[in-house]
């Protein structure tokens, strides 16, 4: 259970099929904080986790949401926990500079991961490709107006369409996991 804003997230399993009304303490509370009971039910198998780092795909895309100053974007935790292995550091493929994300707490609770990208400031619609390899994750970011964009906001489509793209709960953030580097 996660609170930002003014909604508390309860994860579960779909296996435990419930909705607000069935935790009528928490739901009465959440109420009197101001805050709203949002209940997200996901597959079990939804996504790969951390120990099962072999079998995570070595490419994915992800449609980006401008955060502070236009230059920052939130990574959600179960990409970081899952695709990125819970490795914080990024390398520009194209300039070979180095990012690290950092971790966002609301309280105690880990929140999200944030990430610094200034070439973002000026795009519409930034995406980025990720790539896992030997020496860590290197990453590429466009606008999808570009010719590249347009490929990362085309592969993202596809996935929506055929449910292999995930989205964050208000649908900011999209990503979805390649069994292979899409071609250029």
């Amino acid at each position: 259970m996660t609170q930002h804003d003014a909604v508390l997230e309860l994860r579960s399993p779909r296996l435990l099929d419930f909705k607000a009304f069935d935790l009528p303490d928490l739901a009465f509370a959440a109420d009197a904080l101001g805050w709203r009971l949002e209940i997200v039910l996901e597959d079990i198998d939804e996504l790969p986790t951390a120990s099962a780092a072999s079998s995570i795909p070595q490419a994915m895309v992800m449609r980006l949401r401008h955060g502070r100053g236009r230059t920052q974007t939130q990574i959600p935790l179960r990409v970081v926990d899952s695709f990125f292995a819970g490795s914080r550091a990024l390398q520009d493929a194209r300039t070979g500079q180095s990012r690290t994300m950092t971790l966002s707490k609301s309280g105690e609770a880990r929140n999200t991961m944030k990430l610094q990208l200034p070439e973002i400031a000026e795009m519409t619609d930034p995406v980025a490709r990720f790539e896992r390899r030997d020496d860590g994750v290197i990453f590429e970011v466009y606008d999808s107006t570009s010719s590249e964009g347009r490929k990362i906001a085309d592969l993202l489509n596809e996935g929506v369409r055929d449910g292999s793209t995930y989205k964050t709960q208000r649908g900011a953030t999209w990503w979805r996991l390649l069994s292979n580097r899409p071609q250029s």
